[in-house]
């Protein structure tokens, strides 16, 4: 009788422990049905998560999608009640008018799904920051973490995303901007890495790091760049989009030049790399490389 009493007292435990857990990481996720075009903006700083300000952001977003297949914007919201912490993200779903159990839909809307939590679950996390709490400098400052997008390339064979990451945590002297970028293969339904563009052993980041150095120094001089992080190092040149122009290499803030000049980016035309494009890629045929 005891060890019966004392199961169903652990089952109970368990039971109210895994309530407790998916109210704290599920956020209100609402997806709205306008059009993606309408939906690219930047949040201000004002930490209010469930009501920012937006701003227009620039976007030369270039969408090709047929054949019924369109985005909506999905969003997370978070407002901790146990420390002055906002997060929000901003993520395309990808919709077809043949429903939700099209192969395509269903292997973007999963890959994208599991990139942003990843990059969110730290922020979902409602607990008290007691070291903040005993800063009295500190302890009423608001934090937050934003998560917003843009479509720099989309067809029904490929889809280009750049996500941006911002935010501002207590104690610093600023606030932090990070890049991250899904390239997804519709095709084959899978995230491509950046180095599957090129051919193998074709020396790729040799040429984009010259290119880089040079575009950065005709802009802000030679002696202001921070050449290591252009160095041809794989490392640096993951966070790469694609658009219907060329390849754009997103270098972030504080790296090569001071955080003061923001995050960098440098446009490579495809007429510049398309002996060095990976020919079965779905890179090929938007640079015009013909596949073999």
């Amino acid at each position: 009788m005891k060890s019966r009493h004392a199961f169903m007292v652990a089952l109970l435990l368990g039971i109210g422990t895994y309530i407790f857990v998916q109210r704290a990481w599920t956020p209100n996720v609402s997806v709205n049905n306008t059009p993606v075009a309408q939906t690219l903006q930047t949040t201000s700083s004002s930490n209010q998560a469930d009501n920012p300000s937006p701003t227009p952001a620039p976007s030369e977003e270039k969408i090709y999608l047929s054949d019924g297949l369109r985005f909506e914007t999905a969003t997370i919201n978070k407002q901790h009640t146990k420390n002055k912490f906002s997060a929000r993200a901003e993520y395309p779903q990808l919709v077809s008018d043949r429903g939700k159990n099209d192969a395509h839909v269903l292997g973007f809307y999963e890959a994208v799904r599991s990139f942003i939590y990843k990059e969110m679950s730290w922020s979902l996390i409602d607990a008290r920051d007691r070291e903040k709490e005993k800063r009295e400098h500190w302890r009423d400052v608001e934090e937050y973490h934003y998560v917003r997008y843009e479509v720099s390339y989309a067809s029904n064979d490929f889809i280009s995303i750049v996500f941006t990451a911002e935010g501002y945590s207590w104690g610093a002297a600023h606030g932090y901007e990070h890049p991250l970028i899904i390239n997804y293969d519709l095709r084959r339904n899978k995230i491509l890495k950046a180095a599957s563009f090129f051919k193998p052993r074709s020396d790729y980041l040799r040429l984009l790091s010259d290119y880089c150095k040079d575009m950065l120094s005709q802009q802000h001089g030679a002696q202001s760049l921070n050449e290591q992080y252009i160095e041809p190092k794989a490392k640096y040149y993951e966070n790469i989009s694609v658009t219907d122009k060329g390849l754009l290499i997103i270098l972030g803030e504080c790296n090569v030049l001071p955080c003061s000049a923001g995050s960098q980016s440098v446009l490579v035309p495809f007429a510049v790399i398309e002996d060095k494009i990976n020919p079965r890629s779905p890179l090929a045929k938007l640079a015009g490389v013909a596949n073999e």
